[in-house]
């Protein structure tokens, strides 16, 4: 997938020097800018609406291709691609029981891929997870539980944890618990360590009064 975005950056960077070229060299002549801030600021305006909407193609695209597979949902974004070192991030959830009007249950499998810049250092992350929701109180609300495990590629970080849920149209409550699986790391020279934890959630509306 590098490969294919670093020379897809490689083409994206001399279509888009050409470009800069011509513009540049169009607009000084036309307009009789004399400033070359001036025409710089144009180009680089011109530049960016070009590469967002490359990159809209390229997301818009990658969706329709990912959820003509499965029954569940795929979510892709891709950034940055002009950097020749693009982010992007895979997001899905996919049912794992058959799902028609009448099933009361659904066990699920949901899954990520992220990779992206952070404080200078490029950091791939995998999360991978099991779930099922049940329908209750005659279908009116969702009752479910959940299982996930985290790994960060560089480090070598990983993490584990448990998640219960409970949904109506007016009020919801999650609750999480969270364990490291891995020790201290040294990390370009930083101490790192995946942390236990835990966080509860709870969402509702309040009751109308005039």
């Amino acid at each position: 997938m590098n490969l294919v975005f670093s020379c897809l950056s490689t083409l994206l960077r001399k279509h888009l020097n050409f470009k800069q070229i011509s513009l540049s060299a169009l607009l000084t002549f036309s307009a009789g800018i004399s400033q070359a801030e001036d025409a710089s600021q144009v180009v680089d305006h011109f530049t960016g609406k070009v590469i967002s909407t490359i990159e809209s193609s390229i997301n818009e695209f990658a969706n329709d291709v990912a959820n003509s597979f499965g029954n569940g949902n795929t979510e892709i974004s891709i950034s940055n691609i002009e950097s020749g070192n693009p982010s992007y991030s895979i997001k899905t959830i996919q049912p794992l029981t058959a799902s028609n009007k009448d099933a009361k249950e659904l066990i699920f499998m949901q899954g990520s891929v992220a990779s992206g810049e952070s404080e200078g250092d490029r950091r791939n992350t995998i999360n991978l997870g099991l779930g099922k929701r049940i329908l209750v109180e005659d279908d009116k609300a969702i009752i479910g539980a959940n299982v996930f495990v985290d790994y960060e590629t560089s480090s070598k970080h990983k993490r584990t944890s448990l998640g219960l849920e409970y949904q109506r149209s007016n009020f919801s409550a999650t609750a999480n618990k969270y364990w490291a699986l891995s020790d201290k790391k040294t990390i370009n020279g930083s101490t790192e360590e995946a942390l236990d934890g835990h966080d509860v959630k709870l969402t509702g509306q309040a009751p109308y009064a005039p």
